[in-house]
């Protein structure tokens, strides 16, 4: 295994990693190389057992997956310096290497951080919370004793808001992809969810939201964009030759994912866990590793691509039987190997940007917004607690839930 993963690595650092898929697929299963503490998926059928189990909350619960190969960040501090000061988390970082995709990362990772963005876009998630908190305070005086449902109510309302002024989305394109994300949280199940082969509805709304997106982008293409807008930097980096057109298209459908689905469903899930933990009584936003908290929190109970964690601590093993070890560095390669069913060669069973935005380019705001919800609800409803049990469902795209009831305080 040693020399075909060596090769494989080479092909990785040349942005030729696809040429390797057959040999991986051709060594079968999931094949644990000892040398680089690693287990790698070669084989579609090996991908799909590594992504099976969606309750999972953290099989690599330091790490995050993006495309073709990855490393922990002791095996590159700089990269690991780099994307961690982006983050502020570094312990969930991960880089990717290939000149290819490194150069996308930049492209894309540079838009996003230049400093004036990273101001605007603080200033509009701190404002838009500030508004949809304040909406709150008032209906619950409105109607004291009555519960509210954190996540319908406020949660979703404030990620569709940022998913609009962020990607500078047209009114109907933000009912599209509202509709079209709530039609994804109907594909989910409380348990045992089918196998993808049953979710053909599901599949249609993914393709769904991608047309919407390929819309979007000629639009901006034509000239209607805004020009400190996500969208209209990845338009920029086309009209440049950076970036193709289905290259921009694929972006932006990662980032209408990631932006609405982590804040919706992953700050719910964090905040339900919070609440019914009693960690809701110790949060102190005011505490110089608040921020660092709240990423924590995120990636441990993180409900955009859910399906990708499986945990150690549940008794998750292997095709040859290995347990997972606590603490262990997995690395993966499985996202290929996922999309490459013999039978179904043109259907995609995995969708993913070629950035990674799922976790890599998308977690600082999402732990930006989650500091900034979960601080104004501290500061405004201070006795918070939940009502009912929560509906917690999953699928192959995400985890999340129903509705997270809770009883104000206000």
């Amino acid at each position: 295994m040693g020399g075909l993963m060596d090769s494989y690595a080479d092909a990785v650092r040349q942005g030729t990693p696809e040429a390797y898929y057959p040999a991986l697929r051709e060594a079968g299963g999931i094949v644990y190389d000892v040398e680089r503490n690693m287990y790698v998926v070669g084989d579609y059928a090996g991908a799909r057992q590594a992504l099976s189990d969606p309750d999972g909350t953290s099989f690599l619960k330091d790490l995050a997956v993006v495309p073709w190969w990855l490393f922990t960040p002791h095996a590159n501090p700089a990269a690991a310096e780099v994307m961690g000061t982006f983050t502020g988390y570094p312990g969930a970082i991960v880089g990717e290497v290939g000149q290819r995709h490194l150069d996308r990362r930049r492209i894309v990772g540079a838009a996003m951080n230049q400093a004036a963005t990273g101001l605007r876009n603080t200033r509009i998630i701190d404002e838009t919370v500030a508004r949809h908190v304040d909406r709150a305070r008032t209906w619950a005086r409105s109607v004291p004793g009555e519960p509210f449902d954190l996540q319908a109510d406020l949660i979703e309302p404030v990620a569709l808001d940022l998913l609009g002024q962020r990607l500078d989305l047209p009114r109907e394109m933000k009912d599209l992809v509202a509709a079209t994300a709530t039609a994804q949280a109907d594909f989910t199940w409380p348990a045992d969810p089918p196998p993808y082969e049953d979710q053909p509805d599901l599949a249609k709304s993914l393709i769904a939201m991608r047309d919407m997106c390929a819309d979007l982008i000629d639009d901006h293409l034509a000239g209607a964009s805004r020009p400190d807008s996500a969208t209209a930097h990845l338009v920029r980096a086309v009209g440049a030759g950076r970036l193709t057109r289905e290259e921009a298209i694929a972006n932006l459908f990662g980032l209408v994912n990631a932006s609405y689905a982590t804040t919706a469903g992953t700050v719910t899930r964090y905040l339900d866990h919070l609440l019914r933990s009693g960690g809701w009584a110790a949060v102190d936003p005011a505490s110089p590793r608040f921020a660092h908290e709240v990423a924590q929190g995120l990636a441990v109970w993180t409900g955009v691509h859910g399906w990708m964690r499986r945990t150690a601590d549940g008794g998750a093993r292997l095709a040859d039987g290995r347990r997972l070890e606590r603490g262990a560095a997995y690395v993966l390669v499985l996202i290929e190997a996922a999309n490459q069913d013999p039978g179904r060669g043109d259907e995609v069973l995995l969708s993913f940007s070629p950035a990674g935005q799922h976790r890599c380019l998308r977690e600082n705001e999402a732990v930006r917004t989650a500091v900034s919800i979960v601080s104004a609800l501290r500061a405004v409803f201070p006795r918070i607690r939940v009502h009912g049990e929560p509906e917690r469902r999953a699928n192959l795209a995400f985890r999340t839930q129903a509705h997270l009831s809770v009883l104000l305080d206000a």
